[in-house]
């Protein structure tokens, strides 16, 4: 299975619980999202994610993300070698 049909399962397991009164964790960790194409991660960021109520964690780099997708927008927490987490 693909990354991006993966991501999308995980966040319709989300809608789909929460539609059926079924309690479920609302937080995903996807991984290897620069493996995904373009326009499929615009899509699930901009579409997907905005419908659904969660958390949603992408390790990414960015040099690897489309140039469309304003990280500002989802941005939460940016780390760098000089500025890491829990400062270790």
């Amino acid at each position: 299975m693909a990354l991006g049909q993966i991501a999308v399962f995980d966040l319709a397991y989300i809608q789909f619980a929460k539609s059926q009164g079924i309690e479920c964790l609302h937080f995903i960790l996807q991984d290897q999202l620069e493996n995904i194409h373009g326009n499929q991660l615009v899509n699930i960021l901009t579409e997907v994610v905005a419908d659904t109520n969660c958390q949603y964690l992408l390790p990414v780099i960015r040099d690897k993300l489309p140039q469309n997708i304003s990280v500002d927008d989802f941005k939460v927490v940016s780390l760098s070698r000089n500025d890491k987490l829990f400062r270790v």
